[in-house]
């Protein structure tokens, strides 16, 4: 495959569908396993801020939110 048309918004709009479906097919901690290990030193400060993009289903930042819903219950400031 030609790797400029990966690069198009062509390509995309031609595709979209199955790569919302490969993306959804994983779960959060298996997208971003290099990095959640993080999590938990975040998620305990309590003023820790995250910042989501709002590009996709949503599934992350719906992570993230019942994330700090569990460990700072009221107080929660993320």
């Amino acid at each position: 495959m030609d790797l400029k048309l990966l690069k198009t918004p062509q390509f995309y709009n031609d595709n979209a569908n199955k790569l919302a479906e490969q993306y959804l097919s994983k779960t959060f901690e298996q997208v971003h396993q290099s990095w959640s290990q993080l999590l938990p030193s975040i998620i305990n400060n309590p003023n820790a801020r995250i910042l989501d993009l709002g590009a996709g289903s949503g599934r992350d930042v719906k992570y993230l939110a019942e994330l700090a819903v569990n460990t700072h219950q009221t107080n929660n400031k993320i």
